[in-house]
């Protein structure tokens, strides 16, 4: 679990957009797997200031205790450094100096329920064997008001025990009144230098979508060359709750709530999406179809 390009820069635009402040709880420990020159860029394209970029690198130990540590910052400095919040650490055990022990797979108790305003999960979720009574966990974790950050694989992925796709993530926010969700799909198409490191285009995922009449299901799958993550914003409302489990997009209707219209509010949202400054031309979008709207692209 980590902090790579990707998952950061939505950290950092979301701090940008409503500074992160008060009780910040990681889902296990996230290992910074970007290196000092690529994570200033980002800082910087985030407007932290220059005294605190220096600061971040010149007045902190190095990590060389988490499993895939490589000699980077801590993350728990990265997040002292640049929001207002006080770290803390959840793992199903004290591995890599989890301060809150508790098993994601069982219902966190009472002195847990909203006593967060920001949970980030680094890809904890696809390797959980209940992943309902994961994300219910979180939900009732966050105070109204507070906000999460998902990464997790929504395609085949070595290591990986559950793949979780875009509308699983959206349907539940969705369904539960959150008062925002946006729903970020990267194909990651071009490897780098090991299972962390790697480009690829950046798509906005809707749940509205328009099939073509001669759609080729083996084509689509055919399309992803690769790996395709979830990653996803969302933030908890006064009347937003955790319980509520939805349909799927399939087997919609009459009879049930159709969460995909939570999708036209979220539109009238003030939250930015992130922006990539690099485009491609004749991007071809994920399982080809326009469920996917292309943001741009990481090099």
């Amino acid at each position: 679990m980590g902090f790579n390009k990707h998952n950061l820069e939505l950290l950092l635009s979301e701090n940008a957009y409503q500074r992160l402040q008060g009780k910040y709880l990681s889902l296990g420990k996230q290992t910074i797997t970007i290196g000092r020159a690529e994570c200033e860029e980002l800082l910087r394209k985030y407007a932290v200031d220059e005294d605190t970029i220096r600061d971040l690198y010149a007045g902190n130990d190095l990590d060389t205790t988490t499993r895939h540590g490589r000699g980077h910052i801590y993350d728990h400095q990265l997040i002292e450094a640049v929001t207002d919040c006080q770290y803390s650490c959840l793992d199903v055990s004290e591995y890599e100096g989890a301060d809150i022990i508790h098993d994601m797979n069982t219902p966190v108790s009472g002195s847990l329920v909203e006593q967060y305003d920001f949970i980030f999960n680094g890809s904890c979720l696809d390797n959980v064997f209940d992943p309902v009574t994961f994300l219910v966990n979180t939900s009732k974790m966050l105070k109204p008001g507070g906000r999460i950050i998902h990464n997790e694989n929504s395609g085949s992925h070595p290591g990986a025990y559950l793949m979780l796709s875009s509308e699983w993530f959206f349907s539940y926010y969705s369904i539960n009144n959150f008062t925002d969700c946006k729903v970020y799909a990267l194909h990651a198409n071009q490897p780098g230098k090991d299972r962390f490191t790697y480009g690829g285009d950046l798509f906005q995922w809707k749940p509205f979508y328009t099939p073509s009449a001669n759609y080729s299901h083996s084509k689509a799958f055919e399309s992803i060359k690769g790996m395709l993550h979830s990653i996803v914003i969302a933030e908890k409302g006064i009347d937003s709750t955790a319980n509520i489990y939805p349909i799927q997009s399939q087997y919609l209707d009459q009879n049930c709530v159709d969460w995909r219209f939570k999708y036209n509010e979220y539109l009238k949202s003030m939250r930015p999406l992130v922006d990539l400054a690099y485009k491609k031309v004749g991007v071809c979008t994920p399982y080809l179809n326009d469920h996917y709207i292309y943001l741009g692209s990481y090099k």
